[in-house]
């Protein structure tokens, strides 16, 4: 394996785990690790060149499996009133429902910059949003055209007479 990641690094960051947790834990690792092997596919060999550091994968592995042994229900909202009184929101069975398990495009922004700074590709195909750098006007789109602006009702989403 590539990575080097154990239930060690899960407890520094975050607590001492029972020995139920740290058999769930070390499962959940091999999860997300499965996960980002998917989801980065050349990740592995730059891990091992040293093209990015496997303390990022790390990070990203940690945090992935602190956060189901957090909420391993999947707990919706937790309140506590100013009595002391505590309320729990659980979602039941959605129709589709999300896995406890998961990589968002977050966890894995730190390895895809340093990916990115070695030249690897990541992909992850990206979308930009396109804006119009003069903005659209009724007098700029009929200028110079068959019509002129004085030909043009003043309300052109009404049929003309």
């Amino acid at each position: 394996m590539a990575y080097s990641v154990s239930i060690a690094d899960v407890v520094a960051r975050w607590r001492p785990l029972s020995t139920e947790e740290q058999t769930v834990g070390t499962t959940l690792i091999a999860d997300a690790i499965a996960l980002l092997d998917v989801a980065r596919p050349s990740l592995a060999q730059a891990v091992t060149d040293g093209d990015v550091p496997d303390r990022l994968v790390t990070m990203c592995v940690a945090e992935a499996v602190i956060r189901v042994l957090s909420n391993p229900d999947l707990l919706s909202n937790q309140s506590v009133s100013a009595d002391g009184g505590v309320s729990q929101g659980f979602q039941f069975a959605p129709t589709t429902p999300r896995p406890r398990m998961r990589l968002s495009l977050l966890d894995l922004g730190s390895i895809d910059e340093a990916m990115a700074a070695a030249g690897l590709g990541t992909g992850v195909v990206g979308s930009m949003r396109m804006i119009n750098s003069t903005p659209w006007t009724r007098a700029a789109a009929y200028c110079g055209g068959d019509l002129d602006i004085d030909d043009v009702a003043t309300n052109s989403t009404l049929p003309t007479p």
